[in-house]
């Protein structure tokens, strides 16, 4: 029998075998100069490059990149604009603020004057909370005297400020702090301002509150 296979009746020719090998090896050294995944491995547990030195995304190790089913590993990642939606990006944080005064009287025990709130979003975590508390009034006691102030954030005291006030003066005293609140508690931030006298009490005081807060998810 001469020649070789035919296809739909055509003889293929006696090399028919050869030019399918050779085309079988151009497909795999086309296939191999591609290198796709040279430097990685594919198993059950997804694809990793050879640098990875973690074993899963719960233990990312300090370098290569992992792509699995429990999540992917990367050292770098660069988006290019337009690649995450709006609806991605939507609300990473939140603001939040109180500002208010009012009138009190000054003892020398000292006491809050003020007290106020930030209401903390839904969903979100940690916040970055910044707060000024002033305190003033009109030193009606015949002498010298010392007017103090200090804020307060979440029930942690801030800096305790005084200034000097001479009799029959009016002034304020304002005392600024800042904190991270990690985690969150609750559904609002307290906000306090205290304030003193160091030898008489003042009638006609006042107390006032400046806040704001950046909250986290």
């Amino acid at each position: 029998m001469s020649g070789g296979p035919t296809i739909g009746g055509a003889a293929t020719g006696s090399d028919w075998a050869a030019r399918q090998i050779d085309a079988l090896w151009s497909e795999l050294r086309e296939m191999k100069a591609a290198r796709t995944l040279e430097a990685a491995t594919i198993g059950a547990g997804g694809i990793r490059t050879a640098t990875f030195d973690g074993t899963n995304f719960a233990n990312p190790g300090t370098q290569g990149n992992y792509f699995g089913f429990d999540g992917a590993v990367l050292n770098a990642l660069f988006l290019r604009a337009g690649s995450v939606s709006n609806d991605a990006l939507a609300n990473p944080v939140a603001a939040g603020f109180f500002e208010g005064s009012a009138s009190a009287t000054l003892t020398v025990a000292g006491s809050y004057l003020y007290t106020g709130s930030i209401s903390i979003p839904t969903n979100f975590t940690k916040a970055i909370v910044f707060c000024t508390g002033t305190t003033g009034g009109f030193n009606a006691s015949g002498t010298g005297d010392n007017l103090y102030c200090q804020p307060q954030i979440a029930g942690v005291n801030g800096e305790q400020i005084a200034a000097g006030i001479p009799a029959s003066f009016a002034n304020s005293v304002s005392a600024s702090q800042a904190i991270l609140l990690n985690p969150l508690s609750g559904s609002t931030i307290a906000l306090k301002v205290w304030g003193a006298t160091d030898h008489a009490g003042w009638t006609g005081g006042n107390g006032h509150l400046s806040a704001a807060a950046i909250f986290f998810r």
